[in-house]
């Protein structure tokens, strides 16, 4: 307990029992289901992707690639950062390494990520499409959830002008805020970001309840959803013309200082699903 009261204590518990309640989705009218998981089976990646349905890392051009203060874990080889739970969630763990292991950029944590695009391109991706995903943010300052999009050209050396739509980046220090943003990269340079941050989207503490995440891809722009709800818009996409693949992850830092005290050590992101139309 911290008795400065100054730092909320977050408890996620699993009811395995009680009612039921229907998750719906909050697809618009007349688009059609192109990709549904549940995670209701085993998890199928690895860190390039080769002989999985997903990519364990970023897919880059140069292979698997990282960022932020914690090293994507490759499911074969790892701990449990990255596993499917009760048959019915994907369970994304960010969890300190071992006493004198360090990544390859000083890492002293492990994460995980999710990619629908393999290391090369190869994977699933769809062109003006409405993305939606089901989650239970990690809290603890630091902790860095995202549901995002990269276009298809982005994994591999084609991509001259390549975009990047976060749909929703959920920062652990403040559990009913978050990020909806678009960038452009163009001959590898950031070009016309739109970046809309709120410290209080107006939902429920997303640690402590399940939201839907959703943005709907139109020519030059896109729409962004929580449960349902507009909650913000942005233009200027450049490479809106090119299909894009979801990527969720729990990365550490985003320029927060790291302290998972409160959960513990560790921070845990909850994916029930993740869902896209055309």
């Amino acid at each position: 307990v911290d008795r400065g009261g100054s730092r909320p204590v977050h408890l996620q518990l699993v009811n395995r029992s009680g009612w039921v309640v229907p998750q719906v989705d909050s697809a618009p009218n007349g688009m059609t289901l192109q990709w549904d998981e549940d995670f209701d089976r085993p998890l199928s990646a690895s860190k390039t992707g080769t002989g999985a349905e997903y990519t364990a890392s970023k897919p880059d051009r140069w292979g698997p690639s990282e960022f932020g203060e914690a090293s994507f874990v490759d499911p074969a080889s790892g701990p449990d950062s990255l596993v499917t739970v009760d048959d019915n969630y994907l369970r994304i763990r960010a969890q300190p390494r071992p006493a004198g292991d360090v990544g390859g950029w000083g890492q002293r944590f492990y994460g995980g990520s999710l990619s629908s695009m393999a290391v090369g391109g190869a994977g699933f991706a769809a062109q003006y499409e409405y993305f939606e995903a089901r989650m239970l943010g990690a809290p603890g300052p630091g902790a860095w959830s995202a549901f995002w999009l990269l276009d298809s050209e982005d994994a591999t050396s084609r991509g001259e002008i390549t975009g990047e739509i976060d749909i929703v980046e959920l920062y652990g220090h403040e559990t009913i805020g978050g990020c909806f943003s678009l960038h452009n990269y163009v001959d590898g340079e950031d070009v016309d970001d739109v970046v809309d941050c709120s410290s209080n989207t107006g939902f429920h503490d997303w640690a402590m309840q399940w939201h839907n995440y959703g943005a709907r891809v139109s020519p030059g722009s896109v729409t962004y959803y929580i449960d349902g709800v507009e909650v913000a818009q942005a233009s200027g996409l450049k490479s809106h013309r090119l299909p894009y693949y979801f990527m969720t992850n729990l990365a550490l830092g985003g320029g927060w200082p790291i302290q998972l005290d409160a959960t513990a050590g560790t921070a845990d992101l909850y994916v029930d699903w993740i869902r896209v139309y055309t």
